[in-house]
């Protein structure tokens, strides 16, 4: 029974996870783990996941940059990152104050939610099938997008679970149905390769991920998978699981 209501908390803290991260430079306010990247003004390394990833922001301003595309967000901006999306952000020179909220969702958990529409949404986000626009198009209900991100964020104590999931469920229906990705926007990387890798990385235990293993486990010739690798995640093998690891001390 004890391990049962342990996996049942393990699950319900995946489904919804939000970061408030603050970086104010004239006062020396940082997110706990920036030292590891002090002087930089890195808010994250180049890295991808398959948690779908939503940024509200607060006040100041943050560049990410998504799947080659940059884009400079200001107070109220929304931007939001499909699974398996390489991104990283920095804040930019003259910029002394920025807050904002990093939502994640995690699609295996919200999949068990009994919702067929839902479910077939997740499937094709985390498939490559479909995605979102990462910035929201003119004629989507802005306003409304973002006053429903602001009521997900506030919801911060265990009595407001529902809250939160309400406020999900309203944002997706919000966006409506994804757009179907083809060959021509997938900028010749291959989904199924990025997704077979970042699961490898993230169900290995950190200190047993090595270029011999994954080559072993996945049963590639090692010159391949390396040029592979490098094609897709436009970063070498070593770089991403050092940016990784840097990304899991971030989240400890």
């Amino acid at each position: 029974m004890k391990n049962s209501v342990l996996a049942y908390e393990q699950k319900r803290k995946q489904l919804i996870r939000i970061y408030d991260i603050e970086f104010d430079f004239s006062q020396h306010i940082f997110p706990a783990w920036y030292p590891i990247m002090k002087d930089t003004r890195l808010c994250c390394h180049y890295h991808l996941h398959e948690r779908i990833e939503i940024i509200v922001v607060d006040e100041g301003c943050v560049t990410f940059q998504v799947n080659g595309r940059q884009y400079e967000l200001f107070a109220d901006d929304v931007l939001f990152i499909n699974p398996f999306e390489p991104h990283s952000a920095f804040i930019p020179r003259g910029c002394n104050r920025t807050v904002y909220h990093a939502i994640n969702l995690d699609p295996n958990s919200l999949k068990e939610i009994p919702c067929k529409s839902f479910q077939r949404i997740l499937d094709d986000l985390t498939n490559g099938k479909k995605a979102y626009f990462n910035v929201l198009p003119d004629k989507s209900p802005r306003k409304e997008v973002l006053n429903n991100l602001k009521g997900l964020i506030s919801g911060g104590t265990e009595l407001d679970e529902l809250h939160r999931l309400a406020h999900m469920f309203h944002f997706f229906s919000l966006l409506g149905e994804p757009f179907s990705i083809g060959n021509e926007t997938e900028n010749k990387r291959s989904s199924v390769f990025i997704k077979t890798v970042v699961l490898y990385i993230q169900n290995t235990p950190p200190q047993e991920i090595s270029l011999e293993a994954i080559v072993s486990t996945l049963a590639y010739n090692k010159a391949y998978f390396t040029t592979l690798f490098k094609k897709n995640f436009i970063m070498t093998f070593t770089d991403y699981v050092n940016n990784y690891k840097i990304e899991l001390a971030k989240g400890y």
